[in-house]
């Protein structure tokens, strides 16, 4: 069975992949499919009886939380392999009674049988490297099919099963079975057939999450046995390690580097974020976001679960029937454009705590069709309760999916409540018109009718409505969230990046214009109370238009709870070119002890040094986006104090007594310019190989066995200038 949008190769890969159905007895298939109470006990302790006949512990951390049905939805969720060198490592060790020990990797066929007993009830193994496809014969039947996959040889000892496990293995073919392949045959609903799997539940849960650590786990394996990854240097690894009598042999040769193939590896996400802001910056700021929450009461999902199932029940119910509407949900907005033409969209698939996927949608129209202005707000996006007698299903619909809460004083303990009040803002307040309010936020109308409804025990009225689209939520049945983020909320969304300085500017002119009745001039813009303000930001804030830079000041808040001083001063730099904050005094002094915390640990008694080492590492952050410190209304920095009498004659007199020693001494420095006054001094990019774009996973390019690797081990002292205003993720490569 296949749902819309779904390929005739995500099931049966175009009937290439076909599997005998598990015969099970009637005592088994009626403990799944029962209603007796015997049933419903099995059913619900199902993973502990099948841990019961395992012959193996499912070797994961188990969140005990979540898989307490008390609290919530049972949502089975594990942490980490039973091997803790190798993630996600599954192998199970038998032991014959000769003494003989097998390990049974995750890719071997009686691994399924030996770990889900009630899932392969008769002992018959699961997927297995070199399993066939089956080559499309006209006239064939379903019994020709079921002989041929029935043709299983019989062995006399775990050393022949083995044998043929590691045959298989070597065995590497495009006319094999993928184990993709083999468990999206499995995960079919097949009509008129006992199938068991799509029955058991808690453990289906299970089973689900292990398969796909088994997926994750062969890709990376492959990955780390491809030999194009190591050729480059394993010959000479191994000259160099006998001559250096070298006998370790995790010290010979590169660590594995991830590709980008890799999906939701490091290199891959670094490349959809990269791909995201390139399509910012030649597109401009996107127009709408969208969150759409699955519905487990969907009717697609509900007329395939079995009796006495539960949408918890069905994982894979639940991911196939969201897919295809969101594939549906692509066709309204790109295809129909419902929005208008889009130029460009950025989304993503996640899964909340409890398991239910939802997707966040970035969609950038084209220009023309642009939201501009607050009127254009009330096209596609409504925040008030529809006329009951008018609009019936709308009005059910909002009230089921769209109402916030309840939260405040008569419910403190929700999620959404922090130190007393509300994060995301409710209840909002009534206006009789959409308008463009405080820090560029759009504040939808929300007409104070008089209308109310209960909700969750609680009496609400239009200030608790979540925007959304009338048409959109009529369609999906579900909780879809439209806002409009023309303004600097779209910025914040992705990563607080502007593709160009004066971008601000413009942003707060089309501000002005939007609320500005009949100007003649830009200087009509500028003039407030008769007086003519200097920038658009601040002509935007003496007309109330912008609470003064606390969108920036949030930014800097938040950041202060995980970044460590030397990216808080990155971020203030990079604010103080980008953003153009009208109060830079003001954020200095609220923020001075947070980006000064490491400065005053080393000079604890000199507040001067700690003023100046701030200021010069903010200057170091400001040149290299091409500005200078002395422009800004900050203190001054006192350029004698590194005039190259202090830290680079000690350099150089340090680095002269070494070599007049016989001994070796490297210069590194942060700079290309700094690199220039030291004798041999180098960049650090240039001495150590660190790639020139950093991340928490980059390492250095520098093999073990280079020239350079010996020279860093043959020096006696290596000075790295400036190391303190070096990003972290550099040094730690």
């Amino acid at each position: 069975m296949r749902f819309q949008h779904e390929t005739p190769t995500s099931c049966c890969g175009e009937e290439s992949v076909r599997l005998v159905n598990t015969e099970v007895s009637i005592q088994l298939y009626e403990l799944l499919v029962d209603e007796s109470d015997e049933a419903k006990e099995f059913h619900r302790n199902i993973r502990a009886y099948n841990s019961i006949f395992v012959f193996t512990s499912f070797g994961v951390r188990l969140d005990k939380e979540l898989a307490s049905s008390s609290k919530g939805v049972y949502t089975f969720k594990a942490q980490d392999g039973n091997n803790p060198n190798v993630p996600f490592d599954r192998e199970i060790i038998v032991h014959e009674h000769s003494g003989n020990k097998y390990r049974v990797k995750h890719y071997y066929g009686c691994y399924g049988p030996l770990q889900y007993p009630l899932l392969f009830p008769n002992g018959e193994v699961g997927w297995h490297q070199g399993m066939h496809k089956y080559k499309s014969k006209r006239g064939a039947s379903t019994s020709e099919v079921a002989n041929v996959n029935q043709n299983v040889p019989t062995y006399t000892s775990a050393n022949e099963v083995f044998h043929k496990e590691e045959q298989g293995v070597r065995r590497k073919s495009k006319s094999c079975v993928s184990s993709r392949e083999y468990y999206c045959y499995k995960f079919q609903i097949l009509k008129g057939e006992k199938t068991i799997l799509l029955l058991c539940g808690r453990l289906l849960q299970q089973f689900v999450i292990d398969m796909y650590i088994k997926l994750e786990t062969t890709s990376l394996e492959f990955f780390r046995l491809e030999k194009a990854l190591l050729i480059r240097e394993i010959l000479q690894g191994i000259v160099d390690s006998i001559m250096a009598a070298e006998y370790r042999g995790d010290k010979v040769g590169q660590r594995v580097i991830m590709p980008a193939s890799f999906i939701r590896g490091p290199r891959d996400m670094r490349r959809r974020y990269m791909d995201a802001m390139a399509l910012v910056q030649h597109f401009g700021k996107p127009d709408l976001f969208i969150t759409r929450i699955c519905n487990p009461d969907w009717a697609e999902i509900k007329e395939n679960l079995c009796e006495g199932q539960l949408a918890e029940d069905r994982p894979d119910l639940v991911t196939r029937v969201f897919r295809a509407k969101l594939q549906d949900l692509k066709d309204r907005i790109f295809k129909k454009k419902i929005f208008g033409p889009v130029a460009a969209h950025v989304f993503v698939v996640e899964f909340q705590k409890r398991g239910l996927p939802h997707i966040h949608l970035l969609i950038i129209l084209e220009q023309g069709y642009k939201i501009i202005s607050a009127d254009q707000y009330d096209k596609f996006i409504s925040t008030e309760l529809p006329d009951e007698e008018e609009y019936p299903l709308l009005h059910d619909l909002v009230v089921k999916h769209m109402m916030h809460g309840p939260c405040g004083k008569h419910h403190p303990t929700n999620s959404c409540m922090k130190d007393g009040q509300c994060m995301n803002h409710y209840p909002r307040p009534f206006s009789n018109k959409s308008i463009q309010g405080k820090d560029g936020y759009p504040i939808y109308k929300r007409r104070n009718d008089g209308k109310t409804v209960n909700v969750r025990g609680m009496r609400m009225n239009t200030q608790w409505v979540v925007p959304y689209n009338p048409y959109l939520l009529t369609r999906y049945n579900c909780h879809i969230n439209v806002e409009s983020c023309s303004g600097v909320k779209a910025i914040k969304i992705l990563l607080n990046v502007i593709a160009n300085p004066r971008e601000g500017e413009r942003y707060y002119l089309r501000l002005l214009l939007n609320h500005v009745r009949g100007p003649l001039s830009f200087n009509d813009l500028l003039t407030v109370n008769g007086r003519e303000c200097e920038t658009f930001k601040e002509a935007a804030k003496k007309r109330g238009l912008l609470e003064s830079d606390n969108s920036i000041s949030e930014c800097l808040r938040e950041a202060v709870l995980f970044k460590k001083p030397s990216a808080l001063r990155n971020l203030f730099a990079t604010i103080l070119v980008h953003c153009n904050p009208t109060d830079i005094k003001k954020l200095w002094k609220i923020y001075y002890e947070d980006m000064s915390e490491d400065f005053r640990k080393i000079h604890d008694n000199s507040p001067v040094a700690q003023l100046q080492c701030m200021l010069k590492s903010i200057n170091y952050f400001l040149e290299s986006m091409g500005k200078k410190i002395d422009k800004y209304d900050l203190p001054k920095l006192d350029h004698r104090r590194d005039n190259g009498t202090e830290k680079t004659f000690l350099y150089r007199a340090l680095i002269a007594n070494l070599i007049s020693r016989g001994m070796i001494a490297l210069a590194t420095t942060t700079s290309g310019v700094a690199s220039a006054i030291l004798p041999g001094g180098r960049t650090a990019h240039s001495r150590f190989d660190i790639p020139l774009q950093t991340t928490d996973t980059t390492i250095t390019d520098m093999s073990k066995q280079s020239g350079g690797a010996t020279l860093i081990r043959k020096s006696k002292l290596i000075i790295w200038d400036e190391a303190t205003m070096t990003n972290r993720q550099t040094i730690e490569s």
